[in-house]
């Protein structure tokens, strides 16, 4: 039960904040390390590619809803091993770093996706090739930080027990 609230909690949370709290938190730091990484300026929450190509990172593409399912999920093999909810407090700052790391890597692919296909493929098929791309990055950190959790836990319950929980 306690996951779910968490859940829904910063999922509501994230969802009623104002666009400038937003963009502070989910959009502006992944904006800053995709133009370090590809090189370029950028003023707030966007990366100025060229002169007259700029890529804004707007709230649907923020990475919020990655944030609150990573957090669901980490409090989930949290509360497993019958710790307090409040000690999870101390694993949101490193979650929210996570989460603006993958989500810069996934604004880098967009870019990239963006300048191979805007010649070749329609002007209606971009959504898909940004939908596409969000998968092919959001899904295999996901598959990470399951990993991570169950390693480092699981781990954790095999010193405690002296059982092996890995196969």
């Amino acid at each position: 039960m306690s996951v779910g609230l968490v859940f829904f909690g910063l999922w509501t949370l994230t969802q009623a904040v104002s666009d400038g709290v937003f963009d502070i938190f989910f959009c502006r730091v992944p904006t800053l390390l995709a133009a370090l990484y590809l090189n370029v300026p950028h003023a707030g929450t966007l990366l100025l590619l060229t002169d007259s190509d700029v890529f804004e990172v707007k709230r649907a593409c923020g990475g919020s809803d990655f944030f609150v399912i990573v957090t669901a999920m980490v409090t989930w093999y949290y509360l497993k091993r019958a710790r307090p909810l409040t000690g999870l407090l101390i694993l949101m700052a490193p979650l929210w770093l996570l989460v603006n790391l993958v989500n810069s890597m996934r604004i880098v692919a967009l870019v990239w996706v963006h300048a191979l296909s805007a010649e070749v493929v329609p002007e209606r098929f971009l959504g898909s090739l940004h939908l596409a791309s969000g998968v092919l990055i959001f899904f295999p950190a996901l598959l990470g930080v399951w990993w991570a959790c169950k390693k480092v836990w699981e781990v954790e319950d095999e010193r405690q027990t002296g059982e092996s929980t890995l196969s």
